[in-house]
């Protein structure tokens, strides 16, 4: 217990794991009729359950700032969240996050004679059509509001990751940060009819988007919105491109490496840019 009041990062890991895999877990051993079969077919109750874990990182992250640094800690966190005013490419440049920098590579592989299955949800999705603009900009605001990106990055990206930068590396901190994410993710594996699949892959390219997003919430001076709005492009995409990285040719795979390959040379330039804790 001496060890959990000293150190920060380990208190928010421990309660945020249990609390999601609690959640997480109900619903997987629901799915596979281990605990009753209702807590999972129940629609009502399985959307609460998903969503509650899936907050965990935000709910623990703002408890455990409070915690340990009181308002000022509040303060740390919610500031980051109101930095907007940066360069508008950083905004464009959210948008281009893996799943689209897959889907783009896909049709240019296919243009030029490849065969990259790819389909594009064009009929509806979460109650909303997504053949229109409109369809889709109320798709993306739903994910981010209640798919992961509000509920996970005030944990991951406003409150773990500076605290990771104070300690290590960018880079090594946006690694760890993905490596985190994806075991975090882990029970959603084991629950039928959730979406995932393929652990190994999905581990790689949560580790890639983990660390564009460290990049980009750097550029951006420790603007947790920008985490905030790739993190709900990229579910977005992943919605309406309906494809799965495992399943796609090696020369997307090259594609999305190469560019990340390009990211951590850029995070690799002197100065260090990076924002730890007492910079937000």
């Amino acid at each position: 217990m001496k060890q959990l009041k000293r150190d920060e990062i380990i208190t928010f890991l421990i309660f945020t794991f249990v609390g999601t895999y609690l959640c997480w877990g109900i619903l997987a051993l629901s799915s596979r009729s281990i605990l009753n079969k209702s807590l999972y077919s129940n629609n009502s109750l399985y959307t609460f359950l998903r969503i509650l874990g899936a907050s965990m990182p935000s709910i623990i992250g703002i408890i455990v700032s409070y915690y340990f640094r009181g308002k000022v800690g509040i303060n740390y966190l919610f500031k980051s969240l109101m930095k907007w005013k940066f360069n508008v490419l950083f905004y464009l440049v959210a948008m281009f996050s893996v799943n689209a920098q897959s889907f783009i590579i896909g049709v240019i592989y296919n243009v030029l004679g490849g065969n990259t299955k790819v389909i594009i949800n064009t009929s509806q999705a979460y109650l909303f059509k997504t053949n229109s603009i409109i369809g889709v900009i109320g798709l993306f605001v739903l994910i981010v509001l209640f798919g992961g990106p509000v509920e996970e990055e005030l944990g991951w990206r406003g409150f773990l990751l500076p605290r990771l930068q104070s300690k290590f590396h960018p880079i090594l901190s946006g690694i760890i940060v993905g490596v985190i994410w994806a075991f975090w993710h882990l029970p959603m594996f084991f629950i039928k009819g959730s979406g995932y699949e393929g652990f190994i892959s999905y581990l790689i390219v949560t580790i890639i988007l983990s660390l564009e997003i460290t990049w980009l919430y750097n550029k951006t001076k420790g603007s947790l919105l920008i985490a905030i709005l790739l993190h709900g492009f990229d579910d977005t995409y992943a919605v309406i491109f309906r494809f799965s990285l495992n399943r796609v040719s090696n020369v997307v795979w090259i594609g999305i490496i190469f560019i990340a390959i390009i990211v951590v040379i850029d995070m690799l330039k002197k100065p260090l840019n990076k924002v730890v804790l007492n910079d937000i």
